[in-house]
């Protein structure tokens, strides 16, 4: 995006096909909509869950669709004051593997969509371009549907974001909503903050008498300028920035920030401080009453057991924890009141609303409690207790209320779920005519309001709209889809229209549009321009018209040269098109079909205005020659890094086990005794998800107690790529044993050859050749030569690894074995090689027998931690 700011995305379709392959989803995705749904279950159990997948279904019926939670927030690194990171991370919520109702949110499940670190501040362009690559492949699965195999069957299957999961503070720097903490900062409803006074100043309370109208697809937010003593801009829509993400009012609910880090804690400091907001301080008696009742008391299972009533411990609290110690603490203090009050009584409702709605075992029994509770206590904490009804408290209440379906505004649950599901509602209104208008322009005035006496002001109040004659209103009457409406589909809810809305009167209709100034005059508008109105399509193209990144793929796809340099001068001239849009394009563009006689064309009838767009063109059809697209699964290291090398040293393939080709027997050597690797190997399982790992996990089982003692295995080292093979601590591995262990790993990864094939010409009437059941042996011969390099390097580092994995073992004198201790470095019962070389070194600095010790005295000086063991230690 820019020298300070860098994006790194990853390919959402190749992480989807390894969950896909992984078994993640079974058949169960088959028969979602079969389940009952329920309220305290899975998210892809709810009804708005099913809801969604109903329409899905009915706009993609051939492919499955799996709905996807976006969850997002930017943060920085510790010791940085400048700059933040914004990852994307998508959860697929139909995922059946694994347990739990938030199964999905487990880290082998979660998607990576991208980084943005950024080190200034950040712009709405550059979360539009953030967002672009993962909208664009999105869509390119949608066309390019995944495959996912259930038995003998193969489904087509695309994603869809759900939701997301944002802060309010995110959701401003990314929809471009209002500061949070202002007056009009909810992105629920239309509710305004009023300003109280506290002790400390003034804050602002979100508590109205009135009940405020909901946002939904038909009615947006108010721009930011916009205030009631403004007339000017009245009914002027915010337009929220051009992003792919749902609206904000389908955001899923943000526990931790709005409750557990929100009302909770807000509460919980007001109780363990002065109470400053609710005018009630605790007495000392009631207080130390409070905590020794706490610290008597039996702590849930599943609760924090540190529920210390201490202020200074609450703001080192993490959410969770603060909200386990509301959970408990708030009934306790409840409790020890003798005279009930009004802010007991908003303490118990508060607890109860709260303890209720976060409790993972919802009932719908539980959830019509809550819809009578919630009225009064939303009532004495805006009457009584104003400084506690925060934003964090209205956006709790008004999510109780839509849930509960108990909103009575205009534009209320029900009334957002016929703008979804009854697309022909939108279209009933009449538009306002002049019979309405000349009996306003006969209005006295009152109250100070303004009076319109003349046609002029009241265009000036209407300027969207168009006058008429009653006449003309009665044609456009007949003519509506109503009023020809039959009993087919849709038929029940026109005859509730007709039932309900009879005597309906006219009404001025509010534009869903931005006006380009308050001065200018605007066409003509009726309400049929509201017809099948979408939110979704106004956040992506408000302007009804085809985005500038949409006409450069169509100009991609006809292979117009001349088009795609003029489609990116205009988007860069416009500032409708970024680079960091055409980057992303690039690398999941088609390359398109040119064809030279056109272009040669157009050099030809090209003017000096369009020579400029014709060499735009060329250099993008360059630069999409010159990229490829770098598909990244996950963070990888560096390739020059130890662990890239390490790697490349060791790509063999997964060994299977198979019949040998040969007997591998070590004989005895110096103190290790005869060892049949053969008959092991034949008794033995592979273990590891690779050759490497196969084959280290081979040798420790081995080598493990072959030795006597068997903590004599530390004292060998296998170096043989260094100068220096060993050092005063350690001794030569034998290399006997060695070049016999070589030849038993070019036998277990099949490219075994004895000595006298392993160069020159071969023999075809040699007793090895004409054992081998291969079609073209001498090819055989020819693949086994070639691959036994890898295989000796893979060996080579399985044996140096085994002896340090061995390192790693504790001596039990009580068996006499190696054993896996998982004390590790905190075990003083056995013998460890670190105690061990301590030891040593002090006795090869006193000119001691090296051998000549009790393992007992070793463990017990080290227990004890001896001066000489920890000074030779450091």
């Amino acid at each position: 995006m820019s020298s300070l700011k860098t994006v790194v995305t990853y390919s959402i379709r190749k992480q989807f096909e390894e969950l896909l392959e992984s078994g993640a989803f079974d058949d169960s995705i088959l028969t979602r909509l079969q389940k009952k749904p329920m309220i305290c279950g899975r998210l892809c159990d709810t009804e708005k869950y099913k809801d969604r997948l109903r329409k899905s279904e009915n706009e993609y019926p051939n492919l499955i669709t799996l709905f996807c939670s976006l969850n997002t927030d930017g943060f920085r690194k510790r010791g940085c004051a400048r700059g933040e990171i914004w990852p994307i991370f998508l959860a697929a919520h139909d995922v059946a593997k694994g347990t739990g109702s938030f199964r999905e949110y487990q880290s082998q499940f979660i998607i990576l969509s991208g980084i943005m670190q950024t080190n200034t501040k950040l712009k709405p362009a550059d979360f539009e371009s953030f967002f672009e690559r993962m909208k664009l492949e999105l869509e390119e699965i949608t066309k390019n549907p995944l495959k996912l195999k259930l038995g003998d069957n193969e489904f087509e299957v695309r994603i869809e974001l759900l939701q997301s999961i944002l802060d309010m503070d995110a959701s401003k720097k990314i929809r471009g909503l209002p500061v949070w903490q202002s007056y009009d900062s909810c992105s629920l409803c239309n509710i305004e903050g009023k300003q109280i006074r506290t002790k400390n100043g003034r804050k602002i309370c979100w508590y109205s008498k009135d009940e405020s109208d909901e946002y939904d697809d038909s009615f947006l937010p108010e721009s930011e300028f916009h205030s009631k003593s403004n007339e000017a801009f009245t009914g002027v829509a915010l337009e929220l920035l051009n992003t792919c993400l749902p609206p904000p009012w389908a955001d899923g609910f943000d526990n931790l920030h709005i409750i557990a880090e929100g009302t909770s804690r807000d509460l919980m400091k007001d109780l363990l401080g002065n109470g400053s907001k609710t005018g009630f301080p605790i007495r000392k008696k009631i207080r130390v009453e409070w905590a020794a009742a706490l610290s008597a008391a039996n702590t849930p299972r599943g609760r924090s057991s540190a529920s210390l009533i201490d202020p200074i411990q609450l703001s080192t609290r993490t959410g969770s924890e603060v909200q386990q110690l509301f959970d408990i603490a708030v009934p306790t203090l409840i409790v020890l009141q003798k005279t009930p009050t009004e802010w007991t009584v908003m303490l118990l409702l508060h607890w109860l609303v709260t303890r209720s709605v976060t409790d993972c075992h919802l009932t719908e029994q539980k959830c019509e409690q809550i819809d009578r509770i919630h009225p009064t206590l939303r009532q004495i904490v805006g009457k009584r207790f104003p400084s506690l009804f925060t934003m964090k408290f209205h956006m709790t209440s008004r999510r109780i209320q839509r849930g509960g379906g108990k909103i009575k505004g205009k534009r209320g649950g029900k009334a957002t779920g016929h703008s979804v599901d009854f697309p022909k509602y939108r279209s009933l209104r009449k538009p306002i005519s002049r019979t309405v208008i000349e009996e306003e322009y006969d209005l006295e005035p009152e109250d100070g309001k303004t009076v319109y006496k003349s046609p002029a002001e009241l265009e000036k109040k209407y300027p969207h709209l168009t006058l008429y004659s009653q006449e003309d209103e009665d044609e456009h009457d007949s003519e509506m889809d109503y009023g020809n409406a039959t009993d087919g589909e849709h038929g029940e809810e026109i005859e509730e229209y007709r039932n309900n809305y009879a005597d309906w009167k006219p009404t001025e209709t509010k534009r869903t549009y931005k006006r380009q100034s308050a001065g200018e005059g605007c066409s003509s508008y009726s309400a049929s321009d509201n017809t099948q109105f979408s939110i979704s399509r106004h956040l992506s193209n408000p302007l009804h018209t085809k985005s500038t990144m949409d006409k450069l793929k169509d100009a991609v796809r006809e292979g117009n040269v001349l088009k795609i340099g003029s489609v990116i001068t205009q988007g860069f001239s416009e500032n409708s098109l970024t680079e960091m849009q055409i980057e992303e394009y690039i690398k999941i563009a088609p390359k398109p079909t040119l064809s030279l006689f056109q272009f040669h064309q157009q050099l030809e009838e090209t003017t000096l205005s369009d020579r400029n767009a014709l060499h735009m063109g060329q250099l993008f059809l360059t630069k999409m020659a010159f990229t490829e697209s770098n598909t990244i699964n996950k963070l990888k290291a560096s390739v020059s890094s130890l662990s890239s090398s390490f790697g490349n040293q060791t790509k063999l393939a997964l060994l299977e086990k198979r019949q040998l080709e040969a007997t591998h027997v070590i004989n005895p050597i110096q103190d290790f005794p005869r060892i049949d690797l053969s008959y092991l190997y034949t008794k033995s399982s592979l273990v590891g998800d690779c050759a490497f790992s196969q084959m280290t996990h081979f040798l420790t089982r081995t080598f493990k107690q072959v030795l006597h003692p068997a903590y004599s295995i530390w004292y060998y080292t296998y170096r043989p790529k260094c100068i220096r093979p060993c050092d005063k601590h350690f001794e030569v591995f034998p290399e006997e044993i060695a070049e016999k262990l070589l030849d038993f790993g070019y036998d277990t990864a099949g490219v075994f050859l004895p000595q006298h094939l392993l160069y020159g010409n071969v023999d075809p009437e040699d007793h090895f050749v004409k054992s081998l059941k291969y079609d073209d042996p001498f090819k055989e011969i020819e693949r086994r030569r070639n691959k036994r390099e890898n295989v000796s390097n893979t060996m080579k580092l399985s044996i140096g690894h085994m002896l340090n994995y061995l390192r790693d073992y504790h001596f039990s004198p009580e068996t006499g074995q190696l054993d896996n201790c998982k004390l590790r470095s905190t075990c003083t019962d056995h013998l460890c090689w670190k105690d061990l070389k301590a030891y040593r070194d002090v006795r090869r600095a006193n000119s001691e027998d090296l051998e000549d010790f009790d393992i007992n005295d070793v463990i017990r000086q080290a227990s004890k931690g001896s001066s000489t063991i920890r000074k030779t230690r450091k």
